[in-house]
Order: C-alpha cells, then sequence, then structure tokens
C-alpha cells in the first residue's frame, strides 16, 4: 500500500540530522551516510519526509566543501551553524 507521508496528517514536513561537527577537512561519503542514512535513499525518511543535513563549524571554506559534497550526497537544503 502507498507510503504516507508525517506531513500529510499533519506532522512533521521536514527533519534534520544531528549537528555534524566540521573541523578542518573534508569528511568522508562513509562519515555522511553513517550519521545520515537517509541519504542513501533520496535524503528523505522511510514515510518520504525530506531531510536538512546541519553543519556545524568555524572555518568557512571548510564548511562549504562538506556543504557541496552533502549536496552532491542528495541533500536538497543545508543548515549552516557558524561557531
Amino acid at each position: 500500500f502507498p507510503t504516507r507521508r508525517s506531513s500529510d496528517l499533519g506532522g512533521i514536513d521536514w527533519c534534520v540530522t544531528e549537528f555534524i561537527r566540521v573541523t578542518e577537512r573534508l569528511l568522508p561519503e562513509a562519515y555522511f551516510h553513517k550519521l545520515a542514512p537517509e541519504l542513501q535513499h533520496g535524503a528523505q525518511t522511510r514515510s518520504g519526509v525530506p531531510l536538512r543535513v546541519q553543519l556545524l563549524g568555524s572555518d568557512p571554506a571548510c564548511l562549504a566543501d562538506n556543504a557541496a559534497l552533502a549536496v552532491e550526497l542528495g541533500s536538497g537544503v543545508i543548515d549552516l551553524t557558524f561557531r
């Protein structure tokens, strides 16, 4: 039978990952897949709710590189938090 989205029932419109800490390097794809396995399924939960990746760091260039990788892996939205 068809899968229903939580938002169809007045629930969740989107989900976010835990903060993925970015320090000084490009994180490996496997790390993104470990923390956000939904990226391997169209950046959606099993019920079809879109996933947003949250990155946390202080190096703008490094955050940008990791954000670009997250987009390549399927994330349609990136939430950047600078610390």
